[in-house]
């Protein structure tokens, strides 16, 4: 939950889906598989939370929200955005079915595309090392990091479940409206 959203100008963690903001989406997708359910979130956010980690770099893009909730939770992390609001319970449990903790991080893998979905993924404690390093040498790529260290991949079988929301034809491809600050 901890991006900009420059794109937008607003706070994409709280525009409302069918009358629920995503963050409550997020939270509803990922319960029946997770203790806990912690947000990501950046210096400048407010919201109405309980378990929210804040991330220790500014600015930084996805990895330095994930890195900052490694290091603060220690468990194997179930990652997934909260600008992805068709992401279904099914596929985070086929993700769930996949994991190899062995290698560290499994993530969905679009083969049409060759591209990761690293924000439906899952990354063990063990990784936070070789991402620590990855990202003190001024690494911030997903894609590029996950490549490194050869992430299992897991098949998209619905691509449109990736659709994140980042602009307004993203708004108004969810039917969301009047929602821009």
């Amino acid at each position: 939950a901890g991006g900009r959203s420059t794109r937008l100008d607003t706070d994409k963690s709280l525009i409302l889906l069918d009358n629920k903001p995503l963050y409550q989406l997020a939270q509803e997708k990922l319960s029946p598989f997770c203790t806990d359910v912690f947000y990501s979130i950046n210096k400048s956010q407010t919201l109405p939370l309980k378990n929210w980690v804040l991330d220790k770099y500014d600015d930084q893009g996805p990895l330095s929200g994930i890195l900052s909730a490694l290091d603060f939770i220690d468990k194997p992390l179930l990652v997934l955005a909260v600008d992805m609001p068709a992401i279904q319970r099914s596929t985070i449990e086929f993700l769930l079915k996949q994991h190899r903790p062995n290698k560290k991080v499994t993530a969905y893998y679009n083969t049409e595309k060759q591209l990761w979905e690293g924000l439906v993924s899952i990354w063990e404690p063990s990784i936070l090392p070789d991402l620590a390093t990855y990202f003190e040498g001024g690494g911030r790529s997903l894609q590029k990091f996950l490549h490194q260290i050869n992430a299992f991949k897991v098949p998209i079988i619905d691509a449109s479940e990736f659709r994140s929301i980042n602009t307004a034809l993203d708004l108004d491809y969810f039917g969301i409206k009047d929602q821009l600050g």
